[in-house]
């Protein structure tokens, strides 16, 4: 791979650095896990904090599943909507059976899907130490400017 070297580096290759000004958003493509340094304040005898934000850019220009396509699959809005329109109608023994054949999620298996996908997601500490390559931003808090470390793994 072009720009990668054994010797004396991580074995990665360097994606570059930019600086993250007051109004701005710092974006990169998701398939590059990060991890964001400790904060600490230039001036740690005055107030201050960091915010990060995560959100996902959509190209317009690719067609993606959304709420418009997909049914509720919450067992409480399903429970509801039956309950609502075929309540004192139909037995119970069929609203079960509609209810089953929904595929509903409770909150609980949903919470569990999101750690099982986060932990997946996470990077290895093994692979870590390998894959990773320091990249600095700078960005302001308030009137003082703070360092924020992004490890990107490209």
């Amino acid at each position: 791979v072009y720009g990668v070297s054994r010797e004396g580096t991580d074995n990665t290759q360097v994606v570059g650095h930019i600086e993250a000004r007051t109004g701005r958003c710092v974006v990169f493509p998701n398939y590059m896990q990060h991890r964001v340094a400790p904060f600490q304040l230039a001036d740690p005898t005055r107030p201050g904090h960091r915010k990060i934000i995560c959100f996902f850019l959509i190209n317009p220009q690719h067609s993606i599943l959304s709420t418009a396509n997909v049914p509720p699959q919450q067992e409480s809005w399903i429970q509801r909507s039956l309950d609502s329109t075929f309540a004192g109608t139909l037995p119970e023994e069929a609203l079960d059976s509609i209810r089953a054949m929904a595929g509903a999620t409770t909150h609980d298996q949903a919470k569990d899907v999101m750690t099982q996908l986060m932990q997946e997601r996470k990077g290895s500490d093994v692979f870590a130490k390998f894959l990773t390559e320091e990249v600095s931003l700078w960005y302001v808090v308030g009137p003082r400017r703070s360092r924020l470390h992004i490890y990107l793994m490209g």
